[in-house]
This record gives C-alpha cells, sequence and structure tokens, in this order.
C-alpha cells in the first residue's frame, strides 16, 4: 500500500494499452459496491396447504400496504420477503398475527448467516462421500457428518473439487493440517470463499458469462489477451492498475489478479466472511 503512484513510465516499459471502463467517462471503481441486503423475513407454510402462500397472502393482504422490495420461492414451498425497512417486517408480521387464517397456516423466521466453507482439492472422481467423511471425521476431530454443499472440476477430468460447511473451530484445524489423508492421496485442503470473479476482465461482481467488456484483460500480466495465451515473465494486476490509473488510488500493481494478497482479492474475502457466521 506504500507504493508510489502508477506512472505513466512503468506504463511506456511494460507495453500495456489500458482501454478505458466501457460505458462511462468517469471511472470510480471497477468493482462496484455490493448493495445492503434489504431486511427479509421467510415464511413456511405450517400444515399442508392445497393453495400456496402468495396465493394465501393474496386473499388476505394487499402488497401495496407494505412495498416488498422483493419476493423469492423457498424450497419447502416457502417464500423469502424483502422490505425496505425493518419497521416494514414487524407491520408485516403483526399484520400475519393478527388474521387467525395465516396465523395458523404460516410460520415466519428471520434468515441467519450461513456457516462458512472448506474446500478439498482433486478427489479421485471414484471416491464415495462416506470414505471423504469418514477421513474428515477422524483427522479434523468431528462428532457429526458436514453438510456438503457442491462439487465441481478439479484440475483434470480425473477429479473433483467438494466443498463443505464447517463451523469456525473446524476450520482453525484445517488451517492448522491444511492436507486431509484420503486412502493413499495427501490432499489439500482451504476454507473456501463464495464470490464472483470474471476470468476475462478480471473484474469481481460477475462472471465471464455476464461480462460486458468485448477485449480480454490478462490475469498475469494485465495486457489485452487471454490469460492461457500470456507469455510474459512479469506480473501486473489489471484491477488495481486501472484503480491507480483513473480513480489515483497507490495500490501495488506487481502481482497477478488471482493474488490473494490483491487489496481487491482481499475486498471480495472480506464481503464475503461479512455474510458468513465465524462464532
Amino acid at each position: 500500500m506504500n507504493q508510489p503512484p502508477f506512472s505513466s513510465d512503468h506504463q511506456a516499459t511494460t507495453g500495456i494499452h489500458i482501454l478505458p471502463p466501457p460505458n462511462t467517462s468517469n471511472y470510480i471503481d471497477n468493482t462496484p459496491p455490493e448493495p445492503t441486503p434489504n431486511p427479509t423475513i421467510l415464511l413456511y407454510p405450517t400444515t399442508n396447504l392445497t393453495s400456496n402462500l402468495s396465493e394465501m397472502l393474496n386473499e388476505a393482504l394487499s402488497p401495496r400496504d407494505f412495498n416488498p422490495t422483493n419476493i423469492k420461492p423457498l424450497r419447502g414451498n416457502g417464500l423469502a420477503i424483502s422490505f425496505q425497512t425493518s419497521s416494514q417486517i414487524k407491520q408485516f408480521q403483526s399484520k400475519l398475527e393478527e388474521n387467525n387464517n395465516l396465523k395458523s397456516s404460516i410460520s415466519t423466521k428471520l434468515p441467519t448467516k450461513r456457516s462458512p466453507s472448506f474446500i478439498l482439492y482433486n478427489v479421485p472422481n471414484p471416491t464415495k462421500e462416506a470414505a471423504i467423511q469418514e477421513a474428515l471425521k477422524i483427522q479434523l476431530n468431528l462428532t457429526n457428518p458436514l453438510n456438503l454443499r457442491f462439487k465441481f472440476k478439479g484440475n483434470s477430468t480425473e477429479t473433483t473439487n467438494w466443498v463443505f460447511e464447517a463451523t469456525t473451530p473446524t476450520l482453525n484445524i484445517i488451517q492448522r493440517v491444511q492436507k486431509i489423508r484420503i486412502g493413499w492421496s495427501m490432499l489439500k485442503i482451504s476454507e473456501f470463499f463464495h464470490f464472483k470473479k470474471c476470468n476475462f476482465c478480471q473484474a469481481f461482481g460477475h462472471t465471464t458469462k455476464d461480462c460486458h467488456r468485448q477485449i480480454p484483460s490478462c490475469s498475469k500480466c494485465a495486457d489485452h489477451h487471454l490469460t492461457s495465451d500470456c507469455q510474459s515473465q512479469s506480473f501486473c494486476c489489471i484491477n488495481c492498475l486501472e484503480s491507480n490509473i483513473f480513480t489515483g488510488s497507490e495500490y501495488p500493481t506487481f502481482h497477478s489478479a488471482k493474488d490473494r494478497s490483491c487489496p481487491f482479492f482481499q475486498d471480495a474475502i472480506n464481503k464475503y466472511r461479512a455474510t458468513r457466521d465465524y462464532t
């Protein structure tokens, strides 16, 4: 952070031509701040209803009296309803309580933060979950099986990455051991962060399929080619570089856009951690 502002001399020596951000003349930040989540309440049916919750609410309450900002379906025929303020949630709950039919048919709760996650890298595809759970139980001193969130392709077609939820004490053990033995293999294990990062322009907050850039940016050298085509021997972070040029920030640039020490990467991690329960 103590590095002096980016200079045009460095830009000339690297040969990088920095493109202005798309569709704007005044660049603010290529990582737009995530909006603060609106207060939300979760509704679930208490009985086997013949009608869904939306139909019940339509018959008893007018949404114009509450102005919900978002309504999403949940598993178990539930609804997640967001409002502008917490007082609107209290008003909504009060109306539910006053209506005997709604009160007896709908249970409510406020959402809680999810537990953090960890990733087990490059598990051989034939490996069964039971074998993984047993290895985790023994080597992480667990009493119960962990919740498997999802799996995705590993470094090869023969391996898969497994993502589990875990408590903070379990994460602390993972940070110490860093590897887990599965059969005759030692597999890397570390905390997993759920956030979006584009592999085309390298910005955070969206994925490649939603990118509006027309020309790629390399995660290694910041030039405008695909990272897989890079032949540079030097590192330059496109996110820090653009921020320094367009906002006058003084971020160090001599690292990859995938480097976890990058200020933009750290910001994404901190935003994710704010949504998880680390108690």
